[in-house]
């Protein structure tokens, strides 16, 4: 696995599903979630009445719910991984996995 901390932000500015992008670095040819916090996050990748405006208002609910003066300024905190070239491909489960592994060991803003 090799993991890359994106830089914090103070919303989700960005959709956490990529579209596929041919020709771009690290492109996804089959986008979709493999992972969320209930088993019930709408999949735009996967579900055409699913958009990714959906699931920016549910990740950033938790804090919009917060006073304003309680709010953190930077509360967007993105991990991409990816396979090595050499490794095989994983199943949607153990990307899911992965992904319960790597919230789980906790995070760590480089700034």
């Amino acid at each position: 696995m090799i993991p890359r901390i994106q830089k914090a932000r103070a919303a989700h500015h960005r959709p956490p599903v990529l579209p596929a992008r041919p020709g771009k670095h690290e492109e996804h040819d089959d986008p979709h979630l493999v992972a969320s916090w209930d088993h019930n996050a709408p999949d735009p990748g996967r579900d055409p009445s699913a958009t990714l405006k959906q699931i920016q208002q549910l990740l950033d609910q938790p804090v919009n719910n917060l006073d304003h003066a309680e709010r953190p300024k930077k509360h967007v905190w993105h991990l991409s991984i990816r396979n090595a070239a050499e490794d095989r491909l994983l199943t949607d489960e153990e990307w899911g996995e992965m992904a319960r592994r790597m919230v789980a060991a906790g995070i760590d803003d480089p700034d």
